[in-house]
């Protein structure tokens, strides 16, 4: 039986990969001519629509429609930190199709090596070394600016995929200075069922189903500092364990 469900996912994933081509000839080239032509002010909402109509594409070639809830939260909080788990490389792809407003994400600088997905992460949002002081300081910065400037954030508080069986690594502190930095709030989002599509202990095997999306929130920063990190993320924690333990139990499962 588990050499019939690998030799599926092997099979799946073999589907995802020419469909993923099939789509990129197409419509990279159409989405590069667009986010270049836009003018200078226009180029991110343009490079957005594109992110979140290939995303959108991408996940339903995949078998893997999206059940979403909250995100009414998401628009009457921004600009916001959306704070969120990151078990799947598909992840990125759930943010952009569900996140129902304009955002930036945070990535890593290896990020950039994806085609496609690559470049409009390069073009649109912030990228970060993890092992560089310098590069995390210049992207907190950055940051900074970005939500002061009207624009809500995407990051992944893990900073990796988590490997499991835990539903949650330890936070990194990024989210939560930038949200008392910038007084704003932090909208949890939690995805579901990411885990069961793909993992890091699958490698090239994908299986359909659906993925599920919560937002909840928002977790205020008013009046807090950093001296108030440890009460937020356990706060954010709460939130996230309560959503993924109703479908995952305890731990994900191998």
């Amino acid at each position: 039986m588990r050499f019939i469900k690998r030799l599926f996912g092997h099979l799946w994933a073999v589907w995802a990969l020419i469909y993923f081509i099939a789509l990129a000839i197409p419509l990279f080239p159409l989405t590069y001519i667009s986010i270049r032509l836009a003018p200078s002010k226009k180029r991110f909402d343009v490079g957005m629509w594109y992110s979140r109509y290939w995303s959108k594409l991408l996940l339903l070639g995949f078998g893997m429609p999206l059940k979403i809830y909250g995100k009414r939260i998401v628009k009457e909080n921004a600009p916001c930190i959306i704070a969120s788990n990151h078990v799947s490389q598909l992840d990125i792809l759930v943010s952009a199709a569900a996140i129902p407003i304009n955002f930036k994400f945070l990535s890593k600088k290896e990020v950039k090596k994806v085609p496609v997905v690559g470049y409009l992460v390069t073009v649109l949002h912030i990228l970060v070394d993890r092992q560089s002081p310098e590069s995390r300081k210049t992207s907190m910065e950055e940051m900074i600016r970005q939500v002061n400037a009207g624009h809500s954030v995407n990051i992944y508080l893990e900073g990796t995929r988590n490997k499991g069986p835990q539903l949650l690594k330890d936070f990194y502190d990024g989210a939560f200075r930038l949200a008392v930095a910038t007084q704003r709030p932090i909208v949890v989002q939690s995805i579901g069922n990411s885990w069961n599509r793909e993992n890091k202990n699958r490698p090239f095997q994908l299986f359909p189903g659906i993925i599920r999306v919560w937002f909840d929130g928002p977790v205020s920063t008013t009046g807090r500092s950093e001296a108030d990190i440890p009460l937020l993320k356990e706060e954010v924690r709460k939130l996230m364990l309560n959503r993924l333990e109703a479908i995952h139990g305890k731990e994900y499962s191998f």
